[in-house]
């Protein structure tokens, strides 16, 4: 089976927006960023209580500030991972991402051809494969996959059968 497609930067934005919301170590450090900096004036204001009997209203400012900081901070840290990706693709440190692909498939490994090279990868080095809605993610690393669009394909049932066809070699090869 042979798919030709062209990746653009949506599609390299698709995977890291993918993975920064179902990763558990993403999942982990976002956690950590959203609400550990928060704790530190409700602590601050619970020290003031305890020590200099402070009213509830001075904790007013502590309050409204955690508030803010764990409201931003998700919008904040999705649209820097959105800068940092846009960058990167935009300096070219990437080639081979963006850009059209011809991936062939056959039972033993799929090779993705670009205008930069040609990657073989046998189907037991796969670490896992996700397909959604719009994408197959064919990941061949923790953080790196290959990223076909369902728009390669002429309709839903060719969409199907692509992924059935991966899902097929990648168990083979797997056991």
């Amino acid at each position: 089976m042979v798919v030709e497609f062209e990746n653009s930067l949506d599609d390299v934005l698709a995977l890291n927006m993918y993975h920064y919301q179902h990763s558990a170590n993403v999942r982990r450090t976002r956690l950590i960023l959203q609400f550990g900096p928060p704790v530190i004036p409700v602590v601050v204001f619970l020290v003031q209580i305890l020590v200099s009997g402070a009213s509830l209203a001075s904790a007013l400012p502590w309050l409204v500030f955690a508030g803010i900081w764990v409201l931003f901070v998700p919008f904040s840290l999705r649209r820097g991972m959105r800068k940092r990706v846009a960058k990167m693709v935009l300096e070219s440190q990437n080639d081979g991402i963006v850009g059209k692909h011809r991936l062939s498939l056959t039972s033993k490994a799929m090779t993705d051809k670009t205008d930069s090279g040609k990657t073989k990868t046998h189907w037991a080095e796969v670490q896992r494969i996700v397909a959604t809605n719009q994408y197959v993610f064919i990941y061949i690393d923790a953080n790196v996959a290959h990223i076909v669009p369902k728009r390669a394909f002429p309709d839903e049932s060719k969409y199907r059968e692509f992924i059935e066809t991966v899902m097929r070699h990648y168990e083979a090869a797997i056991g």
